[in-house]
């Protein structure tokens, strides 16, 4: 039973990451009036609040502080260092050489976007990584509560993430965005702690899928999760509608056999990470915006990420190095 439900999740994984590469690729392109984009968009508008739910899932309630934090400094802030660092200097190396810029401002300018909205300059992708870091540490403090507690908490997280939307609220690390994150972590807590995967009946799922056809067609709803703001619709129709999708997708994928699907969705980070800094090199042959340049950004990208996680090691491309985190001071000392 783990084995189908880690294929499943890791399918669903698999087909938003390449709709997430995809969705970036149209915004580079200038094409977001399209009509493929926005069918697609309306359809697998849940690809962010996906991420969130299935950590969830996953939570470990027995572990120590000490322990979570390594592992998600590891598994999290250190790519997050890593290929921002990249990003950033191939966005600013030409500007280094042109003089356009001091070299105390190149280097400061990175740390101080992070800390006043969490934006990644160089792979603004990334924010992605540092907002799921924060959620998980506030988890840990979440977990201490009782099931019941963390069912009104989390619609009182819902609230006070549309108070900040209504408010336009830009927070230092982009916490501007923690209450819809922790939400949806903690709804993906709740679906396996309440095992609703095997209580949800027929009749059930054809209700719910008949709501998700409802809104998609005649009020579809879309947040940019980064900044916490309502593109189009409306945002508790969206949050409603997420969880929605997400549900019907886990059931769906069960029984969708692709082992293809399954290895980009295990291998889901390298083309997170990668994506916006391959991008970011494809810009420079200063390619005109039409669907020819959408299309050489997703093939070239989906090309790299699949022999970069294929044939390189992923201690080598900044993820999962132990190393790395067992050389910070502060987790040896909070550690031990």
């Amino acid at each position: 039973m783990s084995k189908l439900r880690n294929d499943t999740f890791d399918k669903i994984s698999g087909v938003l990451i390449l709709w997430m590469i995809i969705y970036h690729a149209f915004g580079w392109g200038e094409l977001k009036a399209s009509i493929i984009y926005n069918v697609l968009l309306k359809l697998l508008f849940f690809f962010i609040p996906w991420f969130y739910f299935k950590r969830g899932m996953f939570i470990k309630t027995n572990q120590k502080f000490s322990k979570t934090l390594q592992k998600e400094v590891e598994n999290l802030l250190v790519p997050m260092v890593v290929w921002m660092s990249v990003g950033y200097i191939i966005v600013r190396l030409p500007e280094l050489f042109n003089g356009n810029y001091s070299i105390l401002k190149i280097l400061l300018s990175p740390i101080f976007h992070l800390i006043k909205s969490g934006e990644t300059v160089g792979n603004s992708s990334l924010w992605f990584l540092l907002s799921l870091f924060i959620a998980k540490m506030v988890m840990f403090l979440v977990l201490k509560l009782s099931i019941k507690n963390i069912a009104i908490l989390s619609v009182g997280l819902l609230v006070l993430g549309a108070v900040f939307k209504n408010f336009n609220l830009v927070l230092p690390l982009g916490i501007h965005n923690l209450p819809l994150a922790i939400f949806f972590v903690c709804a993906g807590y709740l679906y396996n702690r309440l095992e609703l995967m095997r209580k949800l009946n027929k009749r059930s799922l054809v209700i719910l899928s008949i709501t998700f056809l409802a809104l998609f067609f005649f009020y579809p709803s879309y947040v940019d999760f980064h900044v916490n703001q309502v593109f189009f619709g409306n945002y508790c129709l969206y949050v409603i509608n997420s969880l929605i999708g997400i549900i019907l997708s886990i059931n769906i994928f069960r029984y969708i056999k692709s082992n293809s699907l399954a290895w980009i969705g295990e291998k889901s980070k390298v083309f997170l990470v990668l994506h916006w800094p391959v991008f970011q090199l494809i810009k420079l042959l200063k390619v005109s915006n039409n669907y020819l340049y959408v299309f050489v950004l997703i093939s070239v990208v989906a090309i790299l990420s699949v022999l970069a996680a294929k044939f390189i090691p992923e201690k080598y491309l900044g993820l999962n190095n132990k190393k790395i985190t067992n050389s910070i001071f502060f987790i040896k000392i909070i550690r031990d």
